[in-house]
């Protein structure tokens, strides 16, 4: 494990996206979060997603909090930051004194849509590929009726759909069969 995590060496496209949203003041508030949460483990990539070896990528943390700077207006800057908490916690309910519903909800779509988009990357069966499928839908009928994060839940649908059809994962993967498919 290296010594220092640094999220200027780490994300420096996330740090120069953060000096243009927020300005140059922000870096070291959100470094500190980003460097804590990277220690926790918010840069492990779940459902053992594999890369190639010598192939260069963004890390989890940095992508789900460029996820929220670009696509969601006006995000405030406690939000992205309790983002890269959240994602160091995995999954679960998102919340912080302070968040709006929208904004937690904002915070699960971006985190559910990095986990969607590398799916094929794991290596899951066609079973779990499935349970995560179903999973990163039921967020997506959860949205709060305040939620302006229309162009998460678009991308996230569009990631689901194409992870199906690239994957052969049909809708029904995953879960338990009702009583007509029994």
């Amino acid at each position: 494990m290296p010594s220092q995590i640094s999220m200027r060496e780490d994300a420096p496209g996330l740090v120069t996206l953060l000096e243009r949203a927020y300005g140059e003041a922000c870096i070291d508030l959100v470094s500190a979060v980003y460097e804590q949460a990277a220690w926790a483990g918010g840069n492990i990539e779940p459902n053992g997603l594999v890369r190639d070896e010598g192939v260069s990528f963004r890390p989890r943390l940095a992508r789900i909090a460029t996820l929220l700077i670009q696509e969601v207006p006006r995000v405030r800057l406690e939000t992205v930051r309790a983002a890269l908490s959240a994602a160091a916690r995995g999954s679960g309910p998102f919340g912080s004194p302070g968040e709006s519903s929208t904004e937690a909800y904002a915070v699960q779509l971006a985190i559910q849509l990095d986990t969607t988009r590398h799916l094929h990357m794991t290596q899951l069966d066609s079973k779990a590929r499935g349970r995560a499928l179903a999973a990163a839908e039921e967020l997506l009928s959860c949205a709060p009726a305040d939620a302006p994060v229309d162009t998460l839940r678009q991308k996230l649908l569009h990631a689901i759909n194409l992870q199906r059809r690239n994957l052969g994962v049909d809708e029904t993967a995953g879960r338990e069969p009702t009583e007509g498919e029994a």
